[in-house]
Formats: C-alpha cells, sequence, structure tokens
C-alpha cells in the first residue's frame, strides 16, 4: 500500500509540474497531447485507470456487470477475498441503473457481497441522465470486524426506498446472535432489520433492487436487456417475491 500511495503521488507531482496543470495558461497554450507522445505527464494515473492501459486489470473499470448485467465472482476470487478478511466489495462506473445492485456470492460457507453503486444512467429521459434519483450507501456497524450495509435514497420516479443488507463478520462470515453480550445484542438487532429479498434472483432474471420506504411490503425487481440496456421495472409484494423465488 505504501508502494501504491508513493508512485500515486509522484504520478500527481509529475502533472503538477508540468506547463499542462498551469491554471494561469489559457487552454491548450501548453504542449499539446501528441508533442508529448508517450511522457504525457501523470499518465501512469491515466493507464491505472483505463482498461486498455491495464491489460483489462484494474480497480476502477472492470467488475463483474455486463451491460447491467451482474456475473457471480468465480470462486477462487471469493477465497483470495476472504484470505485477506474481505467480506465486501462496493464499487461504481457501471451504470445499473435508478438503484444500487447487491449481489452475494457464496463460496465454502461465506459470503462475498458486492454492492454496484453507479446510477449515472438512472433517468435517460432527463437532461443528466440522473433526473431525481439518488441513493447513499452507508456501512455502519460496531467494528470494522462486524458491519453491514444500508442503502436509501430515491428512485427515478421520485420514490423513497431504504433497506438494510445482513451484517457481515470480517472475510465473509455470516453474522449470527447470541444474547451473551452487548456486541451480539447489536447484531441481533442488524439480523432482525436485515432484508433477506434484496439481491435474490428471479430465473428470468429479474433481481430485487429495493424496498419502498413508505411501505416496506412493495418491492422493486428490475431486469436490464444486455443488447440496448433498457431496463423493465416492476412493483411486487414481497409474497409475490418469495413465490417466485421458489
Amino acid at each position: 500500500v505504501g508502494a501504491l500511495n508513493r508512485w500515486g503521488r509522484a504520478a500527481v507531482e509529475e502533472f503538477a509540474g508540468s506547463d499542462a496543470a498551469n491554471p494561469a495558461l489559457p487552454v491548450f497554450s501548453g504542449k499539446s497531447v501528441e508533442s508529448y507522445g508517450d511522457k504525457r505527464p501523470g499518465q501512469s494515473l491515466l493507464c491505472f485507470q483505463s482498461s486498455p492501459g491495464s491489460l483489462g486489470h484494474n480497480v476502477v473499470v472492470e467488475s463483474y456487470v455486463s451491460r447491467g448485467i451482474p456475473k457471480q465472482i468465480p470462486g477462487e476470487v471469493c477465497g483470495y477475498l476472504h484470505s485477506g478478511g474481505i467480506s465486501r466489495v462496493i464499487c461504481g462506473h457501471k451504470p445499473i441503473g435508478d438503484c444500487p445492485l447487491v449481489q452475494h456470492t457464496r463460496h465454502e460457507g461465506r459470503v462475498v457481497e458486492s454492492v454496484y453503486a453507479d446510477t449515472s444512467y438512472s433517468d435517460p429521459k432527463a437532461s443528466d441522465s440522473r433526473g431525481v434519483a439518488v441513493a447513499e450507501v452507508i456501512v455502519e456497524g460496531p467494528s470494522d470486524s462486524l458491519n453491514r450495509v444500508r442503502v436509501h435514497g430515491k428512485l427515478r420516479d421520485g420514490s423513497d426506498m431504504e433497506y438494510a443488507l445482513p451484517p457481515l463478520r470480517r472475510g465473509g462470515v455470516v453474522a449470527t446472535s447470541s444474547p451473551e453480550s452487548e456486541s451480539d445484542a447489536c447484531t441481533k438487532r442488524m439480523l432482525e432489520q436485515a432484508d433477506e429479498l434484496i439481491g435474490k434472483r428471479f430465473q428470468d432474471d429479474f433481481i430485487v433492487r429495493a424496498a419502498l420506504k413508505s411501505d416496506p411490503n412493495q418491492i422493486i425487481v428490475e431486469k436490464t436487456d444486455s443488447a440496448t440496456r433498457a431496463v423493465t421495472t416492476q412493483r411486487l409484494s414481497r409474497n409475490e417475491v418469495r413465490a417466485k423465488l421458489l
């Protein structure tokens, strides 16, 4: 981590020391992009977030979402994350509709929880492609080794949504509770508040996305067309959702 931070600072300093970063100069008054050739100031940071520049291996652009559809994380990746104490990955950059998309990948009795939170194309009819849709993803809990994700915000139609996910322990261990300590009591409360339907997928590829704040019995399910990225949304009761999951 230290080496990565040193490299990042060096790239920023390289850019900051060039005429490309001089705010006193008119735009394009310094060297042209072409004149820099393969020596553009700070270019290593550009490559770091670029799929071609990093040969398709980076933590900024790449994810297990393709054209709005999530893929299961391979078992070897889950095992690697768990061995490093990681239970959850939260990312953006891949548009997935008007509310965050949740996915739980199980591996050897543990879980990798993925939350994709790019809502930049929430409303194609809005001038900014977002409209009124907004979401906040909060990680909360008694410690960094026991916590949960809570999400709230607005959908593109203005409806408020809110839900909490089940608590996880370090390394993807699914939290359980016993009434023996204050921390267990906290875990019990989080378990009672957890929405077990969020992230579930139907056989026809609809995914449970959110619950309405005004009526938690109303569940939002969505399906993305991989060819057009068009999103189909339905509102179902919890009983209707459970029936589709059987």
